[in-house]
């Protein structure tokens, strides 16, 4: 369903706080929008694409999540799932075909995705009892986790349709967080009996490296760009790491801050993420060089950013007294 033109909430031109090494000047301008879906409660962005479409979810009067599609003009669309009682679509493309899990009235998870001009497509890894879909690379595959009724395994989805499963050796959760041009797969792992986190990478061919960041605890990737470099953070430290492909660490954290937490990378190896110092919580931007910006939704304490394009456009939420919003932040 159309939503109508353009929906801006408020367009906010600000000063961006740049800090870190190397230090090229103390202020740079910055332009955020804010919008939201007309009439929800809450407006939760999960993706951008270089076109500048956004997916993401909302919540109506009834409190039930249903998809939407924003394009670079800020027309909106919306996206359900027959039968579904919440939507949450997770990852966009190149192709602008969204990715994405729901709920039915039974509250069985399935997967679904949605080419432009045609209705959602939905599926089920066989032998499953929950699917859950967390990133699809410009080919159209796809990658998430499901449940067999004893342990929770990764999936590779093809493009025509048919699926490969795989878990890590000696795990009982494997959840895989994303997935590249070259279809390797990164995320986590859980081995049985434990708590803690660790970090995967699986080739097409399916060769598996496992690894973990030293003198931390926990290893969570977030994101692999095409170059191979993983992104993820360590919730034991608190802080950004980087992945080379040749195993190389590059930890990080905004300075000053009480934790950092990336959520994206682009292919010129800008992270996007947030950081928190107190109670409040702003969004950042690393360079390949290392230096970091930091931004802000005025008014807002808790600015959480989860998309980054090429050409540097964030995309993200924040909170207010009504609840989240969604925001785009050009450079």
């Amino acid at each position: 369903m159309n939503l109508g033109g353009p929906m801006h909430k408020r367009r906010f031109a600000v000063a961006l706080v740049y800090f870190g090494l190397p230090v090229a000047s103390t202020l740079q301008a910055q332009t955020i929008i804010t919008f939201d879906v007309p009439g929800a409660l809450s407006t939760v962005p999960t993706g951008i694409n270089d076109s500048g479409m956004i997916t993401g979810w909302y919540a109506g009067p009834s409190g039930n999540s249903h998809g939407y599609l924003r394009n670079s003009a800020g027309d909106l669309n919306t996206i359900d799932v027959p039968g579904a009682t919440s939507i949450s679509p997770n990852s966009i493309n190149a192709n602008s075909t969204v990715a994405g899990d729901y709920t039915d009235i039974n509250l069985a998870r399935h997967g679904f995705l949605r080419r432009p001009g045609h209705a959602p497509v939905t599926f089920d890894v066989p032998g499953s009892t929950a699917t859950s879909v967390r990133a699809i690379n410009n080919a159209g595959a796809i990658t998430g986790s499901f449940f067999d009724g004893s342990a929770t395994q990764g999936f590779l989805r093809h493009p025509d349709g048919s699926f490969i499963t795989f878990s890590i050796a000696g795990s009982s959760n494997t959840l895989p967080e994303a997935i590249n041009a070259s279809d390797t797969i990164t995320g986590s792992y859980y081995v049985v009996g434990s708590t803690v986190p660790h970090g995967f990478l699986r080739t097409l061919g399916g060769a598996v490296i496992v690894f973990d960041v030293a003198g931390t605890i926990g290893t969570l990737p977030q994101s692999v760009n095409d170059s191979g470099v993983v992104l993820g953070f360590t919730p034991g430290g608190n802080q950004g790491f980087l992945r080379s492909p040749t195993g190389d660490f590059t930890i990080f954290g905004v300075p000053g801050a009480l934790g950092t937490t990336p959520a994206a990378i682009n292919s010129a190896n800008t992270v996007t993420g947030r950081y928190r110092v107190n109670a409040v919580v702003n969004g950042f931007l690393r360079g390949q060089g290392g230096a970091f910006l930091s931004f802000a939704v005025p008014g807002s304490s808790f600015t959480n950013p989860v998309g980054v394009t090429s050409g540097g456009i964030v995309v993200g939420y924040y909170t207010d007294a009504t609840g989240p919003h969604s925001f785009i932040r050009f450079p």
